[in-house]
Order: structure tokens, then sequence, then C-alpha cells
């Protein structure tokens, strides 16, 4: 009596066709007209494969129980009916059972393996985290981001949604390290660098290393090769690249410490980027005021200190109105 047909190696097999075939044995080793010859085949069947063993031994014990089932509930007054049937029956059902657990189980390794789940960290307005990654790069999130990352064994994404973070990079060639902000992107090449989103454009400092942006999914994109000092600002149509001092990347993430630094920075735009950490807002009432230009280091957090220095050091009106400041000529 031959057995069920298959590969010899069974490489590639379905793991529902092996279970089709599991179930096929253990029924037939139930009939009384079951073998030596039978037992030889079963035993090559198994030999085959891991996957064949477990899977007849998973069906068998499913069969096995359908037994005590159908026993089980002949005691409790089941009308009768032929009791080989009715175990059969059973027995189907639970088979079958065994074969959609398994294509489930298919399934979700499957998306499991190929298909990691991005996982999302995020800070609120004033937040600071830092955060290290499987591979030992850390990233920075500044105030109110927002970011996702995915890594897989061919590449390691991530998507910055919002805000502003600072990447160090543990380098590895066989997977490329990608920071994806709406339609552009940055690769690391051995890097530490700084990504802040706006609604309007994005801005990439380069601290260490290197690294190149484009934007893949315009026409006409744009590229570069960034190196250490160079400032990107890219925007939906354009991309531009200036250099900076080590100073001024220095000032610009100051914030990882708790701070933000001045030097000769215009009134507006001071409390601008004091307002990103705070619920209690800067309002600068009138362009003179406006283009007064204030030093020095202020805690992120602490928007009265700021109101005070622009009174007694620039000689500038300061009035509370609700939980805000104003400030004036």
């Amino acid at each position: 009596m031959s057995g069920p047909q298959s590969d010899k190696d069974c490489q590639g097999i379905p793991a529902s066709q092996i279970e089709v075939e599991a179930i096929s044995w253990v029924e037939r080793a139930d009939r009384e007209d079951w073998g030596a010859q039978d037992d030889a085949s079963l035993a090559e069947w198994l030999g085959r494969s891991t996957a064949h063993r477990i899977s007849y031994l998973r069906i068998r014990d499913g069969w096995k129980r359908a037994d005590r089932l159908v026993a089980l509930r002949g005691t409790f007054g089941t009308p009768k009916e032929n009791t080989g049937t009715r175990t059969r029956r059973m027995r189907l059902h639970i088979a079958a059972a065994a074969i959609a657990a398994v294509s489930l189980v298919g399934i979700w390794s499957v998306v499991s393996t190929n298909q990691p789940q991005a996982s999302v960290y995020s800070t609120d307005l004033g937040g600071h985290k830092v955060l290290t990654l499987a591979d030992g790069s850390q990233i920075e999130l500044n105030t109110e981001t927002e970011i996702r990352t995915k890594f897989d064994e061919h590449k390691r994404t991530v998507w910055i949604d919002r805000g502003e973070a600072f990447f160090k990079v543990v380098h590895d060639a066989g997977r490329p390290f990608v920071v994806l902000a709406g339609n552009h992107r940055i690769t690391d090449i051995g890097t530490k660098f700084v990504v802040r989103r706006e609604p309007d454009q994005l801005q990439v400092t380069l601290v260490e290393g290197s690294a190149e942006i484009d934007s893949p999914n315009q026409p006409g994109s744009q590229h570069a090769i960034l190196q250490p000092g160079d400032v990107a600002i890219a925007t939906a149509t354009a991309m531009s690249v200036v250099k900076t001092t080590q100073e001024s990347i220095a000032r610009e993430l100051s914030w990882r410490k708790g701070v933000l630094v001045f030097d000769r920075t215009t009134l507006a735009d001071a409390a601008a980027e004091l307002n990103r950490y705070n619920e209690r807002k800067v309002f600068v009432a009138d362009s003179d005021a406006a283009q007064q230009r204030i030093v020095g280091t202020f805690p992120a957090n602490n928007v009265d200190l700021f109101g005070r220095v622009a009174q007694s050091v620039l000689g500038l009106h300061v009035k509370e109105r609700g939980k805000n400041i104003v400030i004036s000529q």
C-alpha cells in the first residue's frame, strides 16, 4: 500500500500540505487493514523532515482526543449512531482545526519575520528622550517630536514625522541606516547628525562623519553628500547646503542639556525658539522690539527669566497677558 505523495526532499512544501498528508497517514493508521508495508511507508515519510514528524504527532494527538470526546458524548446520552462514523467525523473536525491553526501560524510567521512592525516614540511639549536601539545607535528626541523605527536584517529605517532628533549611528555597511522625512531621505555613512522637521522645510545638520540627502520620489530631485559643518535645508521644491561652524552647531544642540544658547539672536527668533518648549508663550508686539538682539544661555523651560532679561538688559516693556508674556518697545 503506497503512502501519500510528496517531494522527496520536502523543501518548499507549504505547511498546510504537510498537515494534509499527516492527517491522511493518521486516519489510515486507524484502519483495520493497516499492515507492515504501511508501517515502512510511514517511517519513510516521517524520516523526510522534522516538519513531517511534528505534524504527524500533532494530528495523532488530536485524533486521540477525538476518541475521548466521542466517548464522553456517549456517556451523556448522545443519540445512537454508528460509533465509527461518529469518531471519524469528530477526528476530521479536529484535523481541520489543526490545519487552520497551522495556516494562521504560517501567515503570522511571514508577517512577523519579513514585515516587523514599526515602533513609535514621541515626546510632549518640552520633553526630552534618549533612545538606544538594538544595533547600539542612539536617537535623542527634542520637544514635541515623533519618530517611527523599523529594523530588519537588510535595512534600518527611521521616519521622523515631526520635531527634531539627534542621531548617533553605528555604521553597518550591510544594513543601511535611513531617515525618512516627508519626501526626503537621509542615508548614514557613519554619522552624527541632527534632523529638524518643520511644516514647510527640513533641516539636516551634519556633526560628524558623512551622510547623503536626497528626495527620490520628487521629479528633478536634488542630491548632496554632507560633510561635518554642512547644513542642508530642503523644501518641497528645492535644496540648498551651507557651511556653519562647530560653535554654531554646539549652540544648536544645547537643547540636549536643557538650555537654549542665543548669540546676538533677534528677539523674535529667540522667542519663537523658546515657545517650542513651553505652554506659556512669549509674544513680541512690535518690529522694533523684534529686531533687538539678545545674548545668553537660558533654561528651555524658564520663560520668566527671558522676560526679565528683555526688560532689565534690553530696556523693553514686559507685561503679562493671561498666562503669556508680551514684550514691546
